[in-house]
């Protein structure tokens, strides 16, 4: 009301308030301010009586998850150097940190060569 803000298609009437009766849903929109941060999910309002006062507390973004994983391969035995041989068992141990429960995820694995941080092919495969 300090601000002379007023919603709808009477002329304004500060003794009202700036909502005509109604039930609004609040969205936050995406913009530049909020980038990196999970949305807060729309809600309503309703707006019953003049001079309505909706006390909404304090609306916090809380920063997106970002995903992580970390993987580590060893022997059998649980030897990091691992001999090339005929038949290798490798036991690979993968962790992943902020993934989001009920959520289907997909976590494909291929060998790497670390010299050359690239995956390893043979015979074009």
């Amino acid at each position: 009301s300090e601000d002379g803000v007023w919603f709808g298609t009477s002329e304004p009437d500060d003794s009202k308030g700036a909502l005509p009766y109604d039930t609004y849903i609040i969205e936050e929109l995406r913009s530049d301010s909020n980038k990196g941060f999970e949305l807060i999910p729309p809600f309503e309002i309703v707006v019953s009586r003049n001079n309505l006062v909706v006390d909404l507390g304090t609306l916090t973004d809380e920063y997106e998850k970002e995903i992580s994983i970390h993987t580590t391969a060893t022997s059998k035995d649980g030897e990091k150097n691992i001999l090339a041989g005929k038949e290798v068992t490798i036991v690979d141990t993968v962790k992943l940190d902020g993934l989001t429960k009920g959520t289907k995820y997909q976590l494909k694995g291929w060998q790497m060569l670390k010299e050359e941080n690239a995956e390893l092919i043979i015979d074009g495969k």
